[in-house]
């Protein structure tokens, strides 16, 4: 929650038994460091990297020049985290950043430091270290009295940041009370509203007490938290739905992968295949609905465009196995829509290795078609010989020959990726090269000893 944003309510009730919150716990926040123990993510490291938190002072972190702190590396978002104060302590805030901030190996999006907490910011690693390390934070109650009666338990609602301020204006009004009630012997305040604008203002509000019933009071509170509650909930779940659907894909796919690495090259169209391709298909659906409604979100995206290739690839073998080239033609077509429009929605600004996978699925869906040109000439013209009925004609050759330089390039550029994760379609890709390629190549070399013109 912002400054601009925070809408704090706080109200007093007496106590109905013997309670006690101190206003006087510390509320500075102790200077401290953060140092950086594993700089290898971070470019020019220099020798004794380390972030001062002084004076409460909030710090940005990041790669982006905005920042206060700017990290040289690439693992890092343009604006990662926000290290701020409050309540006496330092806490880290994740700013939506793409590889996250973890306090002792936990991903957090809002946490409280401690001396000696180990903070990484995507890869890089630091250690949080107070100057002048506490024993406790805990707040310290005073002894009972002779005027608990009279006492008020105060209850916030907002950000730590603005705490300060209205713990000091509940002060201030607690002494005022107090005087009046010894010069008029007016009977015990029932409760007391503190204006959010007046306490950041620094003003003494008034007391309502006597002007104002407890119901009211109790349903302003109540608004106030319900209004609270109504605008972070839903973004809340609409988070927790990304980050639940994201881990749940990774888990399928890495299962699929595995499984299909382990298989024989006989064995790869086995019930279990089918099996990974139900689930593939109902894990993709699903990605696809939920990208729908957060267009642009990266590893979203990321993750819908992996797991589509993943299902098409198995779909794609299928069709060439059964010689349907003419269905092998329209999903590829349906691939390569849906794979470009994956990619039109994300961010101009957004760097291409953060959306690798994306980019590569892309790049294979288009690759299918040169996969599908070769197996369809292969299917047409089977055997190299004279007395076929018919032979391929100069302008088909011409087109495959230019085929062929794609396909290697394509082959070479996205090895790896056919390697760990597209398995089966690394599969497809090196039959049509020790089939329908050779074949190809027989062709040609045909031609040329038959000393016949050529375009190729």
């Amino acid at each position: 929650m912002s400054e601009e944003d925070d809408k704090t309510v706080v109200f007093s009730v007496a106590p109905t038994k013997k309670e006690y919150i101190s206003s006087s716990a510390q509320l500075d926040a102790p200077d401290a460091k953060l140092v950086c123990t594993d700089a290898s993510q971070v470019e020019n490291t220099p020798d004794n990297l380390e972030i001062k938190l002084e004076n409460g002072k909030d710090i940005t972190i990041g790669r982006g020049g905005s920042c206060e702190e700017h990290i040289k590396s690439r693992k890092l978002s343009r604006k990662h985290a926000r290290v701020f104060s409050g309540a006496g302590k330092w806490g880290v805030e994740d700013l939506n950043s793409t590889n996250g901030v973890f306090v002792n190996g936990k991903r957090s999006l809002t946490a409280w430091l401690k001396h000696g907490d180990e903070v990484k910011f995507g890869p890089v690693v630091f250690e949080f270290i107070l100057d002048k390390p506490v024993v406790s934070d805990t707040l310290a109650a005073p002894a009972d009295n002779e005027d608990d009666d009279d006492d008020e338990k105060t209850m916030m609602f907002g950000s730590v940041k603005s705490s300060e301020v209205f713990l000091q204006a509940a002060k201030e009004v607690k002494e005022e009370e107090k005087e009046e009630k010894e010069e008029t012997a007016k009977p015990k305040k029932k409760a007391t509203v503190v204006s959010a604008i007046s306490a950041v203002e620094g003003k003494i509000p008034t007391v309502f007490a006597d002007k104002l019933n407890a119901k009211i009071i109790g349903g302003i509170a109540t608004v106030a938290i319900i209004a609270i509650i109504a605008s972070w909930y839903p973004s809340h779940l609409k988070r927790k739905e990304i980050a639940d659907s994201i881990q749940k894909c990774t888990q399928i796919t890495k299962k699929v992968v595995s499984s299909t690495r382990d298989r024989t090259s006989a064995q790869v169209y086995t019930a279990d295949y089918e099996k990974d391709l139900i689930r593939l298909s109902e894990i993709s659906a699903k990605m696809q609905r939920l990208l729908k409604n957060n267009i642009g979100n990266v590893s979203l995206s990321n993750q819908t465009a992996k797991v589509a290739f993943l299902e098409f690839e198995r779909d794609f073998a299928k069709q060439l196995d059964n010689r349907n080239l003419h269905e092998a033609s329209i999903i590829t077509n349906r691939m390569i829509k849906k794979s470009e429009e994956i990619a039109k929605g994300i961010p101009e600004n957004v760097r291409d290795d953060e959306i690798e996978i994306v980019n590569t699925v892309v790049a294979l869906s288009k690759f299918a078609k040169i996969l599908i040109a070769f197996r369809s000439f292969a299917q047409k013209y089977p055997m190299v010989s004279e007395i076929t009925a018919t032979n391929p004609d100069d302008m088909r050759f011409s087109k495959l020959q230019n085929k062929k330089a794609d396909f290697f390039r394509y082959r070479r550029t996205y090895n790896s990726a056919l390697s760990v994760n597209y398995l089966v379609f690394k599969k497809i890709v090196d039959d049509i090269d020790k089939r329908d390629i050779s074949l190809f190549d027989e062709w040609t070399g045909f031609f040329i000893n038959r000393a016949e013109p050529r375009l190729f």
